[in-house]
């Protein structure tokens, strides 16, 4: 039996799964092959960031149109009368591009109410409404929350269903660990996560928190921890909620408790503490403070570290230590420099085991 593209017909749940580290590669192909795609998934995932991470990458301008914010008309135009022909006309909104190329995102467009979902028909498929016709080299894009999300969501009509692609996006740890440490997000944030991966993401749509752990609110934790030498609890509680906040606050302390970083870098003897979750906060703390050095130093300090890594740690905290290092930026910069060693040939072919 035909149906939409990626839509359970008797459910109306999208069948089509995607991780988050996929979607931007999946947005260039179906840019490439001028289809919309629908973007589904929970709050806090990462939906729009991957559609502007995408873009840039491509260094590509994005016009980012909240539907839910909209009336109908705000879509086809103001009507006026044009004077010499008499008939009357649409004047379109300055905030549809006008020429070049880029990426027009509906973002919340099932939270749009049906009227204005309905003015979107046209310009979906067709990439005109009204008077206004879409540039050749724009590519449209809409996401959206999915109505078990417990979000304020109208079904979307068939008609609209139709004009797009669907995919249901998941959280990844290994995505978002790839992101955390290209962003600059907080060592600590990034250790804990790698300690309580069940921790990144806890949504229950049938429970009234205001808090909970989404990849977007730990990014909010990273940045009240980068504006306050104190790790507020209210602040973390706040974010992700009472349980993971004081899971968070206590393994900050452990932290407190670690051997220097930069005795480990420059080759001095520590004493390792034995408690999992205190490697975990190591390993963390010595890729950050790595990170942090530049230069010819760069290379001796992680040197270092990797023989620390191999002599000191158990295997897996090893293989850590060395994969949260090949996601940094500074991997980038020094990677052809470092594989020329024997010690990280052999840190690669641990991670190359996992």
């Amino acid at each position: 039996m035909w149906g939409w593209p990626g839509v359970d017909l008797e459910s109306e749940e999208v069948t089509n799964m995607a991780k988050v580290g996929e979607l931007k590669e999946l947005i260039k192909t179906c840019r490439r092959a001028d289809v919309p795609m629908f973007i589904w998934g929970a709050p806090g995932i990462g939906k729009s960031d991957s559609v502007r991470q995408m873009a840039a990458e491509l260094n590509l301008p994005v016009v980012d149109l909240r539907m839910s914010l909209l009336n109908p008309i705000d879509l086809r135009g103001i009507p006026y009368i044009d004077k010499e022909s008499g008939v009357t006309k649409w004047m379109s909104p300055s905030f549809l591009p006008r020429e070049g190329e880029g990426i027009l995102f509906l973002d919340e467009l099932n939270v749009a109410p049906p009227a204005v979902q309905a003015a979107a028909y046209q310009l979906v498929l067709d990439r005109k409404v009204g008077e206004y016709t879409l540039p050749k080299g724009w590519y449209i894009v809409a996401a959206g929350n999915r109505g078990t999300d417990r979000a304020i969501v109208f079904d979307m009509p068939s008609a609209l269903r139709n004009r797009m692609t669907h995919y249901n996006v998941e959280v990844s740890l290994d995505d978002w660990m790839d992101w955390a440490w290209s962003n600059n997000i907080d060592s600590r944030v990034i250790s804990f996560l790698n300690f309580k991966n069940n921790l990144l993401f806890q949504f229950d749509p049938k429970a009234s928190k205001q808090g909970f752990p989404t990849p977007r609110s730990w990014s909010f934790v990273s940045r009240f921890i980068n504006a306050s030498p104190k790790v507020d609890f209210e602040l973390v509680a706040g974010s992700v909620g009472e349980a993971a906040g004081h899971e968070f606050t206590a393994f900050v302390k452990v932290m407190d408790k670690l051997p220097n970083a930069d005795d480990i870098i420059n080759g001095k003897p520590v004493t390792l503490p034995k408690e999992p979750s205190s490697l975990y906060a190591l390993c963390g703390s010595l890729v950050a403070k790595v990170q942090s050095i530049a230069g010819k130093k760069h290379l001796e300090a992680i040197r270092n570290v990797v023989t620390f890594a191999e002599q000191k740690l158990s295997p897996e905290f090893a293989v850590l230590s060395v994969k949260d290092y090949a996601r940094t930026p500074r991997f980038k910069e020094f990677s052809q420099q470092l594989f020329v060693t024997a010690e990280w040939k052999r840190s690669e072919e641990h991670t190359s085991e996992l």
